[in-house]
């Protein structure tokens, strides 16, 4: 009843009854913490955002009994997820595209919850290593498929992404896109032509 919306809360609360049931191990967890029931409260009537998200993966409702798991993961610790997803999806953009787009929403998420639960003080910092750690990851798999695909021993050009606007200046909030420009430039004895063609398609598999 304390938060912005206490009629959004008990919606939220409904949802995630009915679709996980209340005899979730995430949402049983809530009975032996009552400071992560306190914190699930107040963030399901303040929070469209992250009501919607949480009923899309209850389990990260067990993050709110722990101050640790609600903080914002290293660049370090997501480029070693990211990099797994690259060796594991070689060969499929759809697959790689999938695995990208699921850990920047839980992460985004888990960014959410922590500065809602009053953990974390700056989520900028944190979500723009989330975005940071994605677009190098999959401008690394563009390079690689389109060395494969265009028969090459070697990318004919290096290919840089520049950020800008909010997401330049690390200042990524909830709602932020990722404004970028992409540039590239010919490697030595590499011909025009075909580093031109070559950045283009790494530009749409991006």
């Amino acid at each position: 009843g304390e938060g912005q919306n206490p009629d959004m809360g008990l919606l939220n609360w409904r949802k995630l009854e009915e679709h996980f049931g209340t005899d979730s191990e995430s949402l049983g967890f809530l009975r032996d913490s009552p400071s992560a029931a306190q914190r699930l409260c107040h963030i399901l009537s303040n929070s469209r955002f992250l009501g919607d998200a949480l009923n899309k993966s209850v389990e990260s409702v067990p993050w709110l009994g722990s101050d640790n798991d609600l903080q914002p993961r290293s660049r370090e610790s997501l480029d070693v997820q990211t990099h797994a997803s690259l060796e594991r999806n070689a060969g499929s953009i759809n697959d790689f595209a999938n695995s990208i787009r699921a850990m920047r929403r839980h992460e985004i998420e888990r960014i959410g919850l922590g500065w809602m639960s009053g953990v974390i003080d700056d989520k900028a910092s944190g979500m723009t290593d989330v975005y940071d750690t994605a677009i190098d990851a999959s401008l690394t798999w563009a390079i690689r498929h389109q060395t494969q695909e265009m028969g090459l021993d070697e990318a004919p050009a290096a290919i840089a992404v520049i950020g800008m606007g909010r997401y330049g200046g690390r200042e990524v909030n909830f709602s932020s896109d990722a404004d970028v420009i992409i540039i590239y430039r010919p490697s030595d004895n590499a011909d025009d032509n075909q580093a031109n063609l070559f950045a283009r398609k790494v530009q749409e598999d991006l």
